[in-house]
This record gives structure tokens, C-alpha cells and sequence, in this order.
């Protein structure tokens, strides 16, 4: 027979499946007409983007795409850029049922090769891991009082961070970059781009959201030389959330799924602007502040029971913080250089992991350069040069630590004889996950014997144990903690001293 209980409920984070998935990138390119004959290919930058992603049974299913750029120098010695996208579907079977789970994947480009099999023709293969880890917003139920009165309670305070369902959304920015005074434009040679969010605050049930996406477009004008511009376009959004307020935690990001660029003509008919459209997908990860009492053990003086725990994982604080900082190195181009047409820097290899009270963060970082060679040759040199960052912990953090780098600025000088200096503004985003575990009462069942009594009005007993309480005391002989706690003149529950306790027949 149970006993009747009240109950709250309470939704914490479960994943249900982390795993991942080898995705292939092949391509057989046949360049336009209007495109020059390939003569050189100096290098294939490829990066993929998540469009859609969904959970159904067991099956994952995710779209996207492998966008591919193409750096290559035609007969004629000048640099063109082919650019082009290589849409994949990727269904995955999981190990569990993931039915209407949000999946958070994470690619990762491992390998690309190259080559023209003819003027015209292009083959690319490479391979992408994609990262998958599905998660649900699991409700329990926590008993909280009886009004059984044969059942005694001990109850204890809880605060911690209560998950809502993540919320995403879509928002457009497009604009367009003007030259200025700088000469026209003859063909675009990369783009770059990423988005950050800024702010995050709920008012009423809404979420104001503000960020900025940069934008920088490297071109080359008649003459072969190289220009840059450089855009910063902020946006806005509003997006209901159900269930928020003005002390919500939030964790805010936004990733672009696709950026268009055009050249357009000025009114005196010159290529003087580039336009651009992106599509940004933001997401929202809430959680609400919370706080509680819950029944942690229950025993009664008048039958014997059986009492069922359960252990949940809570998250007690999340914090994010932001650091740029320049990661300096000097080295030597493989052939004597004259001049340094474009150069940019990518994130390679990294890890995380917290060690002695900090989180250390290593990595690699590619600095790509393509140059003149003093024969007026063009030549592409990719230099690898390590990083290593490090945050300090507070000496009681237990959770997790992870970081995500990026790179958001590249300078680099000499180039002329072959000597090169590079600094590389790096961004590292941490998120840093408190965590910790409750152990509450799930349930309790009267079993059929009933429990001994003792013969005398009152018992003393030598209370020694280190590591017993009052409520211990009062649980091993049956009787109400309170009377325990009044008899004794003790304050608490969990007073625990080592002394003789009067224990009453009750």
C-alpha cells in the first residue's frame, strides 16, 4: 500500500545519445564558360553548414552542405576564385529512441584533395565528421509533504537551474559594401564572415535579441591587386519564450547557414558595390531559476516501509565569457616572396580539458598565404603554428568547461625575401557548466509487518557515531525526529555531536 504524497514537478536536461557520423565530400566540377582555364590550383577551402536537422524513432536525420572555394591561377598567371556548395543528407541511426529530441551537431572538415583533370574540370574528395549529441527535457516528479501522519519527512532545500525546450529561429541580414575610394571591382577572391550575438534580455514573455555579423570581402581589381572591405551589420529580433522572465539564464548563439555575395554596378557602371544576403540561425538555451523543498528520507514509527531514491543531475550556474588575444609567429616562405596577395588563418586541431584549476585550451592554427615569388610566379604556402590558452577555475568548480576558438583578425608583415611576421587575433568563447546532483525520494511503499516498540517510557542512548545525525538516531528507533530534536535541545535535524541523546517511546 503507498502512501499518499504531494508532488511538484521539475524538467531537467537528459541526453539520450551522443555519437557521430562520417560524412564524404565528392565533386566534379565543370567551370562556365566566362570562368578562365585552370592552370594552378593553389588550394580548396571547404566548410560545411548544418541547414536542418531531426529526430524521429531512432533515426537522425540531418541536411546541409560543404561549401567549397577554389583558389586557382589561370594561363595568364592571374588568381581566380571558384566557389560552389556540395549539398549532403545524412540519416543516422541512434541506439536509443530519439523521438522529437533536439540534435545538436557539429561538423568537422578532415581532409580535402584536389586536382584538375583537365582545363575545365575539377574532382574534389575529402571526408567531414559530423559531431551528433540528442538531448531531451525530461519532467520528474519530486515528492514534497504527506499528510500521512504515521510518516515522518526529512526534507531539504534545493536551488538550481531549471532547463526550458531550446527555442531557434531564422533572421536575414543583407546589405551592400561599397569600395569607396578604392578602385573598382574585377572579381571576387574570398569572403569571410561570422556572426556573435551581443544581448539577450526577456521582457514580458519575449526575448530581445541583438547581434552583429562581420563581413569581410577580399577583391582583386584590374590591375591584380588585392583590396579588402570590411562590414560590421547589426541585427535584431524579437522571439516569443513561454515560461521566461526578467531573471532567466540565457545562452545566446547564432551560426550563419548560408551567405550570398554579388557584385554590383555603380551609376557610373562600374562593379563599386557587393551585396550581400545571409541567413543566421539563432538559438536560445533558457533556464529558470529555481528553488524548492524536497523529501530526501522519510520513515514511519508504526509499520515498516520501502523507500525508493533517485539521484538527478541539476545544473547549479552557467557562465560564458568571451577573450581575444594575438597568437605572434615568424616564419619564412618556402620560395624568396615579393608580393603577398592574400593571407587568412583558420582554426585546426584543438582540445580542452580542465587540469590543475584551469581550463587549458591547446590547438593548431593554419596561416594560409598566397604571394608573388620574386619570378612572378604565383605560390600558396600554408604555415601550422600552435596556440595555448588558459583560464583560471574557482577552486570548487565541478561540471563542465568547454571552449570554442575562432579567428577574427590577421596581420602579417615583411613578405619581401621570404621573411614573414603573422599575428593572429584570436576569440575564445568559454561556457562554463556548474553542475551537481540531488538526491530526493521517489517513492514509499507500507510493508506488512509493523515495527517494534520499545517497552520503556524513554531510552537513553550513547550517540557516538561521526557521521549520524538526529534524524538518524530517530530513524533507527522509530520515533518522531521533532520529539527527538525538543527532548535533547538540539536545533536541527542534522545536528550531529557526539553525546548521549534521550530518546522518547512516541
Amino acid at each position: 500500500m503507498d502512501f499518499n504524497f504531494s508532488k511538484i514537478g521539475f524538467n531537467r536536461i537528459d541526453k539520450a545519445f551522443e555519437g557521430s557520423a562520417e560524412q564524404s565530400i565528392d565533386a566534379e566540377i565543370t567551370l562556365p564558360d566566362y570562368y578562365p582555364e585552370v592552370s594552378k590550383i593553389h588550394c580548396c577551402n571547404a566548410f560545411a553548414v548544418i541547414s536542418n536537422r531531426q529526430c524521429v524513432n531512432e533515426s537522425i536525420s540531418i541536411g546541409g552542405q560543404v561549401n567549397l572555394n577554389v583558389i586557382y591561377s589561370d594561363s595568364d598567371g592571374r588568381v581566380n576564385l571558384f566557389a560552389t556548395a556540395v549539398p549532403f543528407n545524412k540519416s543516422v541511426q541512434a541506439s536509443v529512441n530519439v523521438d522529437g529530441m533536439s540534435v545538436e551537431v557539429t561538423p568537422k572538415i578532415n581532409y580535402i584533395n584536389h586536382k584538375a583533370v583537365a582545363p575545365r574540370k575539377l574532382e574534389i574528395h575529402g571526408s567531414a565528421t559530423l559531431g551528433l549529441v540528442c538531448e531531451d527535457i525530461k519532467k520528474e516528479e519530486i515528492l514534497t509533504e504527506t499528510d500521512d501522519p504515521d510518516v515522518y519527512l526529512k526534507s531539504e532545500d534545493f536551488e538550481c537551474l531549471e532547463p526550458l525546450v531550446p527555442i531557434t529561429k531564422m533572421v536575414y541580414v543583407e546589405d551592400d559594401i561599397s569600395v569607396g575610394s578604392q578602385p573598382a571591382i574585377d572579381k571576387i577572391l574570398r569572403t569571410d564572415y561570422y556572426v556573435t550575438v551581443s544581448e539577450c534580455k526577456f521582457v514580458n514573455g519575449k526575448a530581445v535579441l541583438k547581434g552583429d555579423l562581420d563581413v569581410t570581402v577580399v577583391y582583386l581589381c584590374a590591375d591584380g591587386h588585392c583590396h579588402k572591405l570590411v562590414r560590421r551589420q547589426g541585427f535584431s529580433q524579437i522571439i516569443e519564450c513561454d515560461g521566461t522572465n526578467e531573471n532567466t539564464v540565457c545562452r545566446a548563439t547564432a551560426a550563419v547557414v548560408s551567405f550570398e555575395t554579388r557584385v554590383k554596378s555603380s551609376n557610373e557602371g562600374e562593379n563599386r558595390l557587393v551585396g550581400f544576403e545571409a541567413k543566421v540561425e539563432t538559438k536560445l538555451e533558457c533556464w529558470n531559476k529555481r528553488e524548492f523543498n524536497a523529501v530526501c528520507d522519510a520513515f514511519s514509527g508504526k509499520c515498516r516501509i520501502e523507500a525508493d531514491f533517485k539521484k538527478l543531475p541539476v545544473v547549479k550556474k552557467i557562465e560564458t565569457s568571451t577573450e581575444s588575444f594575438i597568437c605572434s609567429k615568424n616564419f619564412e616562405l618556402p620560395e624568396s616572396g615579393g608580393n603577398i596577395i592574400d593571407s587568412f588563418a583558420t582554426v585546426g586541431n584543438k582540445y580542452s580539458a580542465v587540469d590543475d584549476g584551469k581550463l587549458v585550451v591547446k590547438g593548431e592554427l593554419n596561416i594560409s598565404t598566397l604571394y608573388e615569388t620574386v619570378s612572378g610566379e604565383t605560390a600558396f604556402y600554408v604555415k601550422p603554428i600552435d596556440f595555448d590558452y588558459r583560464c583560471e577555475l574557482s577552486e570548487d568548480f565541478s561540471g563542465v568547461a568547454s571552449a570554442s576558438v575562432r579567428v577574427i583578425g590577421l596581420n602579417l608583415f615583411g613578405g619581401n625575401g621570404g621573411e614573414v611576421s603573422a599575428e593572429v587575433e584570436i576569440e575564445v568563447t568559454v561556457l562554463l557548466k556548474e553542475t551537481g546532483e540531488m538526491t530526493v525520494l521517489e517513492s514509499i511503499s507500507r510493508l506488512d509487518s509493523e515495527c517494534s516498540k520499545m517497552e520503556e517510557d524513554t531510552a537513553v542512548v550513547l550517540y557516538f557515531a561521526e557521521n549520524e545525525s538526529v534524524w538518524d538516531v530517530a530513524k533507527m528507533y522509530g520515533v518522531d525526529p521533532k520529539m527527538v530534536c525538543k527532548l535533547n535541545n538540539e536545533p536541527t535535524l542534522d545536528a550531529k555531536c557526539n553525546k548521549i541523546l534521550l530518546v522518547p517511546n512516541c
